[in-house]
């Protein structure tokens, strides 16, 4: 089953929404938009959106001037990024339940190790800035997992996300619950920062750091469908980057 969904998901706490090709290296200034249009043979479109508060980001590296990323990495930028590697886009792709101990290594429900972005999990990489050094969360408000499918009711529990920075991940489970596989996630919180709960990694003033993220259904988590594809589905994350006593910056 395969719906068309277009996701806003990775938000990083962020108010401000980045639109445009992820294409586009811009000398200075917000980066170009693209027109984002889902054709009528599409699959589905499941894929995340990330909003940024306090920081940007974009899917290339355009220097040490926060003015040149992105506000939000939505769906176009993102399918773009996957279309440049070789990959199909984000509307002709739909995840299977997978599962993985630390959001590097993944493996098939046969217990066979799959590649990213092959109908399996997904992987992106980004680059993110902040104008200050900062911590970053993962924000409650505007973090949202859901699905608009009655027969996948539940899958949104069975989602996470992982953070990869120099293989050092963090993963986010929107519905914390029972730990599986073997996995330490992270939940977000809502209006509180602490270094433990919801720190996903660290920017220095002015200096982009590349982040991969992955997005998957986890096979073991009780909530994952017996369903050997994942559709219809839709992630927000919302990420903000914090001081060093962890309130939000402006």
């Amino acid at each position: 089953m395969r719906a068309a969904v277009c996701l806003l998901a990775l938000t990083m706490g962020l108010c401000a929404v980045l639109s445009g090709c992820a294409g586009s290296s811009p000398v200075s200034g917000e980066p170009a938009t693209v027109n984002y249009e889902v054709p009528d043979d599409a699959n589905a479109v499941y894929l995340t959106d990330i909003l940024l508060s306090g920081l940007r980001g974009d899917t290339v590296n355009n220097g040490n001037d926060a003015d040149n990323y992105r506000a939000v990495l939505d769906n176009s930028v993102i399918s773009v990024y996957l279309s440049d590697k070789g990959y199909e886009k984000m509307y002709y792709m739909s995840l299977s339940p997978v599962t993985s101990t630390d959001g590097i290594s993944f493996y098939n429900t046969g217990g066979e190790k799959v590649a990213a972005n092959e109908g399996t999990y997904l992987e992106y990489k980004a680059w993110f800035i902040c104008e200050k050094d900062a911590w970053v969360n993962l924000d409650a408000e505007g973090t949202t997992v859901t699905t608009g499918s009655e027969a996948l009711s539940g899958v949104e529990k069975a989602v996470r996300v992982a953070f990869d920075e120099n293989n050092m991940t963090v993963i986010f489970e929107p519905d914390k619950g029972e730990p599986v596989a073997g996995q330490t996630t992270k939940e977000p919180q809502a209006g509180s920062y602490t270094e433990d709960t919801s720190y996903l990694f660290h920017l220095t003033q002015h200096a982009p750091k590349l982040i991969t993220v992955r997005v998957w259904v986890e096979a073991e988590d009780p909530d994952c469908p017996l369903s050997e594809e994942i559709t219809d589905l839709s992630v927000t994350l919302s990420l903000v980057a914090t001081g060093g006593d962890y309130v939000p910056y402006e």
